[in-house]
């Protein structure tokens, strides 16, 4: 579209991202592949590792590039958005279980103290056979629920795919409100 940079590694690939241009922002080049497109946008509030990420049924649930990344990326973006097709079925976000591959990403989730955006019980997935799924998955790091907001599934938006075009806002600059006290020694 008009007045936006297409991202990623080139024919074939399985993820890409698609950003304003008035958003100042460079990709991350040197990590591209055929399944993860990493961009930084630079923000007053601090750097922002922005990531497209496709995980293969049959190869490692969470791939050492996205570790590569992030690891690499840590100590100059203050804040991680992970937008990522895991192909894995999550008691996060709705599942009555989680599968061997959920239970990957829900180890990594922990280990680099992640935060999962989805909604409990919300389809990102449908295909023709109306059979529908939360295999999509929304995660950052140093974002608060109060700083990711209005986080939906776009139903009703063309996205070409059986994947649902998923929107957010991230508004950096709200800090998290302050928490209640429940006594008052006075």
């Amino acid at each position: 579209p008009k007045g936006f940079e297409q991202f990623h590694s080139g024919y074939g690939t399985r993820s890409a991202i698609l950003i304003n241009k008035k958003i100042s922002h460079f990709p991350v080049e040197q990590f591209f592949t055929d399944k993860m497109t990493p961009v930084v946008i630079n923000s007053p509030y601090g750097a922002i590792l922005l990531v497209s990420l496709y995980c293969p049924h049959n190869d490692t649930p969470v791939p050492s590039e996205l570790d590569n990344v992030w690891k690499n990326s840590k100590s100059s973006c203050k804040y991680l958005v992970l937008a990522a097709d895991s192909n894995a079925h999550s008691a996060l976000v709705g599942y009555n279980y989680s599968d061997k591959r959920a239970q990957a990403w829900e180890e990594y989730i922990i280990a680099e103290g992640l935060n999962v955006h989805n909604r409990l019980g919300i389809s990102t997935f449908r295909n023709s056979r109306k059979q529908e799924s939360t295999i999509d998955i929304t995660l950052t790091y140093g974002v608060t629920d109060e700083q990711l907001v209005n986080w939906n599934v776009l139903e009703d938006y063309c996205s070409l795919s059986d994947h649902m075009a998923i929107s957010f806002e991230l508004r950096l600059h709200c800090d998290a409100p302050p928490k209640k006290k429940l006594f008052n020694f006075q």
